[in-house]
């Protein structure tokens, strides 16, 4: 006769840690995806919406990253390629940051990424006239987290 004897399902568990690490990763990828597109579709004039993004999971109350934006008026532009640069690094790092702990993520029931600029709704919903930014969306507003939405659901 022969015969093999599995004690404490150990095959089970390894799946289960394989599973939990591709579903990880996946996430990872997906949101990696987000945070770049968030920042590729943001206006570059002022450079602390950019950089003012913010990414978490589990996160319902709490306050995201708010770079000082006192100063931005225009028409001086106050951003610049660099910050938007600035602003993906910040962002990525925290998406990274999200999902350190592989065996969490599969327990987290939501992810926020969110911009708490102190003109964020200003560069959502744009102006009513003229002064505001130029750009394809500018007085219209960028909407970005709708169409963020839209592609991503």
């Amino acid at each position: 006769m022969a015969q093999i004897t599995i004690k404490g399902l150990k095959a089970i568990e390894n799946m289960q840690d394989q599973a939990k690490d591709i579903v990880s990763n996946e996430l990872e990828d997906y949101f990696t995806e987000v945070a770049t597109d968030a920042i590729a579709m943001s206006p570059v004039w002022s450079g602390s919406y950019v950089k003012s993004f913010s990414f978490k999971s589990n996160n319902s109350s709490s306050r995201g990253r708010r770079i000082d934006g006192a100063n931005w008026r225009f028409p001086k532009e106050t951003g610049s390629l660099s910050d938007k640069d600035d602003g993906l690094t910040l962002l990525l790092g925290d998406v990274k940051a999200a999902f350190v702990d592989k065996d969490e993520n599969t327990k987290n029931s939501s992810f926020t990424l969110r911009n708490d600029s102190n003109h964020a709704v200003f560069v959502e919903h744009g102006t009513v006239g003229k002064g505001g930014p130029n750009g394809p969306y500018a007085n219209g507003g960028y909407k970005i987290f709708a169409r963020l939405k839209r592609k991503y659901g």
